[in-house]
Order: C-alpha cells, then structure tokens, then sequence
C-alpha cells in the first residue's frame, strides 16, 4: 500500500511540477548529468550565475535533489523528513498549495542522476533542458541494469552512458560534455543541435595550475586573455579541476566577467560528505567523503590523502555499492590503489571484506597495515580505542546504504558543532545512525 501511495504521489507531484514550468517559468533550463560530481557542478554553476541572474536550483542546503522525486519536490519547494504514509499525503497536499506560488526565475539548473533505466530519460521527458551538461559516465549503479545488460549483451558501462546520453538526446540549445570521457563523448551525435562545447584540463585547458595541500588549493587560470591566481580554503580533488574548467567554458558562453568566475571559486562551498576537511581529535585531520563511494570517487580520494597528509594516512574504506556483477572487479581495484597511497587501511562491510581486503594483502608493503570490520559501530570502537596518533589524516569513505560512515566523522571531530556541516543531517537519518549504534 505505501508503495503504491508513493509512486502515485511522486507522478502527481512530477506533473505539478511540469506544470508549474510551463505556466511560472520562461527562462532557460540547465541540466546536469553525470555518475559523480553533480552536486558540486551544480552549486558552482548556480553561484557563478547568479552574479548576473536569478538562479534557482536543486541544490538545497547541501543536498542534490536529483531523483525522479527530488527534482519535483525542489520544484514545488517540499522539504521531505520522513516517508510515511501520512508524510507522502502531506507532500502532496503541500505540492498542490504551491503550484501557483510565484517562481520568477531566468535561470533553473536540474541536477538529474541515474540509478537504473529509464531514470534520464524520464526526467528529460518531464524537464527537458535548454542547456544539457555530462560530466562522466562510469559503473555506477550497476547492479540495477544487470536484466538490461543480460538481455541485451550491452556491457555495463555502454548501458549506462547511453541513458545519460538522454541528457544530449533531449537538450535544446546547446550541450557541454567532457571531452576525456569516451563515454560521454560517444553520446553527443544524439544532440540535434549544432552548438557543442566541450570542456578538458588537457587540451587547450583554461586551468595553468591546481596544487592541493592541507593548507588549502592554489589554483591559476586564464580566462580572456587575464591569468588570475585563486587560494580555496581547502584541499580541492583533481576532479574539481574538470568542474572548474566546464564552469570557466559555462562563464564564456554566458559573456561573463571574470570577477563572476574568480568569486564562484573562491567562494565554493564543498557539499557534504564530498571531501570536506575537519579538524579531528587527538590534534587529526579528518576528510570527510561519507557521503556515497564508487571507484573514481574513492580512487581520487586516496590521492588527495596522499597528496596532503603531513604525517600517517589512514583510510577508513566502505563497501561500494549497487555494484553487481562488478563488485569483486571494483573492490580489487581500489585495494591496488589502496596499496600505493595509505599506511593503514580499515575496512568496513562485507564487500570490502570478500574482496579488497585479500587483494591488498596480496599487494601491501610490508610497514601497511589493514583491519577489517563487518559494521560501522565495531569500525567506530577500535578507532576510538586510542589509536588515532598526532597529525594522522584520515579519510573516511564508503557507499551510504546501512553504513552511515559518517557517523564515525561524528565521533572524530574535535569540534562538536561541525556535524552540522555533514552529510544526512534530517530526521530519518538520524534514527537510522541511532539504530546502527545500537546495533540494531
């Protein structure tokens, strides 16, 4: 029954939203595709607009909206907490309230994510966008296109770009895609449109420098025809390098100044759990990447530990998950990375210990520690039973599903009032760290 309830509610809601656009909104739409990163797009293109526009997006205190609910519910300004049965019949009697609320808007940037088939092509159905933005295309999610890729022979990754691929199929005016990703670039010839811009740090790049350190990032750029050094508070993942060039590539098309593009950098704020840096107990540093795991995020990850940590680099690693077929491939790679960037490994969730934690053994120096755990609460206990030293850098990630990394963060951080500033901060989430501390 709430099953049912709940994909009612979310088509209702999905045609309010459709709606609202067509009878409040005359601008353009931008939408944001991608396996990871989308998030952190988004929140720079919203800021790097907004110096000449009024820009709304789905990017909603940290969080992406992406979803074939999420996108609706920013739209029509929901704030879900909890899915009950009474819950889902509140949001939809609050997405009728404000179908007609104003939403004087020139710009609306959709971030649209893609767990399983059909998810593109259904939000570029309902929120076809002007503007069509592919940042990557990788494994993610694999699992939920296992019955496609058995009935088709179609390898994973084919399958996968090809519904990110809706985001060109469906995109209007003009289309910017990542020109390092073979994935990505294989899907614009589905773009009916002549204007294609793509965006790479290699050729032609904008970006002359970016050096990460604990300190924070050094960036140098040009940008028509002007260098301009920036310093970002914090130390930035060479994936942001690709983000700023596609917003530098963004801020050319728009005829932005360049005080527009250096304010958007300087001023980005890394959402949660995607990296941020925390001051931990025991004079530690903590990265904080809880938020989710695949093996691009986590491998970028390992090296930025690498890169900055002054002293002993600690990896606290989860399962990756919704991976399928591709789960023991994917753990053993990261564990091969794992063995050439950390000092000590812990692991958490059965995954990690089936399959990453024999192939590092195989591999790890011999000064390489790893430990392993089945769940967050055992991983928590030894990390607080005194083995944390002075200046370690410990990076913490994992896939979200009955992990909660973040709930070790929590417990790390020497100031207590920066759990504000992580991942899952709602109602549900909570009740659900409680449960997991319990061991329930």
């Amino acid at each position: 029954m709430k099953g049912l309830l709940k994909k009612l509610v979310i088509a209702y809601l999905t045609l309010l939203a459709y709606i609202k656009l067509k009878i409040k909104f005359k601008g353009r739409i931008i939408g944001v595709g991608g396996c990871y990163g989308k998030t952190s797009a988004v929140s720079l293109i919203q800021s790097l607009l907004s110096d000449k526009f009024n820009v709304f997006s789905t990017s909603i205190e940290g969080k992406g909206l992406n979803s074939e609910s999420g996108i609706p519910f920013a739209i029509l300004n929901i704030k879900p907490d909890l899915y009950s049965v009474k819950d889902w019949i509140s949001y939809l009697i609050q997405g009728t309230k404000n179908l007609f609320n104003t939403f004087k808007y020139d710009i609306v940037i959709l971030e649209m994510g893609v767990d399983k088939p059909g998810d593109m092509k259904h939000l570029t159905k309902y929120f076809r966008p002007d503007i069509g933005i592919l940042l990557n295309s990788n494994n993610t999610h694999s699992a939920n296109f296992k019955e496609l890729h058995e009935t088709t022979s179609q390898s994973y990754e084919d399958l996968i770009a090809h519904e990110n691929g809706f985001m060109f199929e469906r995109a209007r005016e003009v289309i910017f895609y990542n020109l390092e990703d073979p994935q990505v670039v294989a899907q614009i010839t589905r773009f009916k449109g002549t204007k294609k811009i793509g965006f790479s740090t290699q050729s032609k790049s904008h970006i002359l420098e970016f050096s990460p350190s604990i300190e924070g990032t050094n960036i140098k750029l040009r940008y028509k025809n002007n260098n301009v050094t920036i310093k970002h508070k914090l130390p930035l993942l060479e994936e942001y390098k690709t983000t700023f060039e596609l917003i530098i590539n963004i801020a050319e098309y728009f005829a932005l100044e360049i005080q527009s593009l250096t304010k958007a950098i300087e001023n980005f704020e890394i959402p949660p759990g995607r990296c941020s840096l925390f001051e931990g107990i025991n004079n530690t540093y903590i990265i904080d990447s809880s938020y989710n795991s695949s093996l691009v995020p986590a491998i970028s990850a390992l090296f930025l530990l690498q890169k900055i940590a002054p002293k002993r680099k600690i990896a606290i690693l989860g399962d990756m998950r919704e991976l399928g077929d591709l789960a023991e491939k994917e753990h053993n790679r990261l564990a091969l990375i794992a063995a050439k960037t950390v000092d000590v490994v812990i692991t958490v969730g059965p995954l990690m210990k089936s399959y990453f934690a024999d192939q590092f053994r195989l591999v790890k120096r011999e000064n390489q520690q790893i430990f392993t755990f089945d769940t967050t609460k055992e991983t928590l206990e030894f990390v607080l039973n005194n083995f944390l030293q002075e200046q370690d850098t410990v990076l913490i990630k994992g896939s979200q599903n009955t992990l909660f990394l973040e709930t070790i963060v929590e417990a790390l951080l020497a100031n207590k009032k920066d759990k504000a500033k992580l991942c899952r901060r709602d109602k549900l989430y909570e009740q659900k760290r409680q449960e997991l501390l319990k061991g329930n």
